[in-house]
């Protein structure tokens, strides 16, 4: 084979001479190829993607940028491709140094991780005042301590995010559980499906979660095992109970905490599909706080492994009804509740509504005149088990559900 790529560079024209410079080079030299490949294929990426897709510390006056290069040339083939799927992961480029993980004494600047810069590692936070710190990736856990005039917004976490000595603060969080110590004058849009836990906390808003929403933010969700459904919000748990500790915040004061994302970010970074992509997670109007209109609700049983519809069944619901969600949840039923309500609902037969599933329940506002007129037309679409209008039955359906959901997944304990 070498001879006959020597004959051709030799005597051969000069297509075939290149022809075979390019087959002896690939032969001989294969890590050298390789690098030369990945180094277009980066060139590439970065041209496309307009810029670089790296992480971004910016400190008062004197800033300083640090760029992780490459990643936005990954993302970029990676999307491409075509490979981007709801249960593979994208590529990470998240620093090896623990000093790009925590922040403190950051005074009046932006502590910015973009998607795949944290990779479910562990925040630490302290000392902030007038800055902006924005955890945009998997969180392992998140502790924030003795900050005063500041706004986060903290991507989906695994597991706790521990607010203490927050003054004067807007937060904007999505995790596992929340707990706060010694705040004040605080105001949070939550996504949690735990109770809220608070302790020597005064004057601090909790809404629902109804931030800015960006294109990784489903696949962060699903890393750090939280369910978009799933949110318990109001059900604060206050270890030092007293008037004044806490209130609810209104849907709309809540999504004025963060309204949008780009304003923020430091010149150079942008994140994927804010502003492009429908809301991954749903904005309740209803939980724990207000009882009496979830006994009144209207029903909707959706169909376990159907998730996509029932997320286009629920923007439709919104569309209609901004405020017409109050609940939902995931639930799993028992053996003896599936017969249960297949023996009382013969449209649920045994074959569909199986024990142990993943079925979505949403409470709608049973007093809305839009619910009472659509309900009819949802309740013909494939994901639909069960639609059922605010009365008894919707409240007995309802609660068989709840006592078989326990307070393990969240949904149980929101009632």
């Amino acid at each position: 084979t070498v001879s006959v790529l020597y004959w051709l560079a030799a005597w051969g024209n000069a297509p075939l001479r290149f022809f075979a410079a390019v087959a002896f080079l690939c032969s001989s030299k294969p890590q050298f190829v390789t690098s030369l490949s990945r180094r277009i294929a980066g060139t590439m990426g970065q041209l496309c993607s307009g810029g670089d897709d790296g992480g971004h510390v910016r400190e008062g006056a004197g800033s300083s940028t640090k760029v992780v290069r490459g990643a936005a040339a990954a993302k970029f083939a990676y999307q491409l491709a075509g490979a981007r799927r709801e249960n593979q992961e994208l590529p990470h480029q998240a620093s090896r140094d623990p000093n790009d993980y925590q922040s403190s004494g950051l005074v009046g600047g932006t502590f910015v991780r973009l998607p795949g810069q944290i990779n479910d590692q562990r925040i630490n936070i302290d000392g902030g005042k007038d800055s902006v710190f924005l955890l945009l990736d998997h969180c392992d856990s998140v502790q924030v301590d003795e900050c005063e005039g500041c706004t986060f917004y903290i991507g989906p976490t695994t597991g706790s995010v521990f607010l203490r000595g927050l003054v004067k603060c807007k937060v904007v969080v999505l995790g596992g559980q929340i707990r706060l110590r010694d705040c004040r004058d605080t105001d949070m849009a939550l996504h949690t499906r735990s109770r809220p836990v608070i302790e020597s906390s005064k004057n601090i808003g909790i809404g629902c979660f109804a931030g800015p929403q960006y294109l990784d933010l489903r696949w962060q969700l699903a890393r750090a095992s939280l369910s978009v459904y799933d949110n318990i919000y109001s059900a604060v748990h206050d270890f030092t109970p007293a008037p004044g500790n806490w209130h609810l915040l209104p849907p709309a004061q809540a999504a004025a905490l963060i309204p949008s994302l780009e304003p923020l970010l430091p010149p150079g970074a942008a994140i994927d599909g804010e502003g492009d992509v429908a809301r991954v997670v749903p904005v309740l109007h209803g939980g724990a706080h207000d009882e009496r209109a979830l006994r009144n609700g209207a029903v909707l049983l959706c169909r376990a492994g159907y998730q996509s519809e029932t997320e286009t069944l629920l923007w439709d619901v919104v569309q209609a009804e901004p405020s017409a969600l109050l609940q939902a949840g995931e639930v799993r039923l028992t053996e003896d509740k599936a017969a249960a309500l297949a023996r009382a609902h013969p449209r649920l037969k045994g074959d569909v509504l199986r024990a142990k599933d993943v079925h979505v329940m949403l409470v709608l506002r049973g007093d809305s005149p839009v619910v009472a007129e659509r309900l009819d037309e949802w309740c013909k679409r494939s994901e639909v088990l069960l639609g059922l209008p605010a009365g008894d039955t919707a409240a007995n359906v309802r609660d068989v559900m709840l006592s078989t959901a326990g307070t393990d997944n969240g949904f149980g304990q929101a009632f």
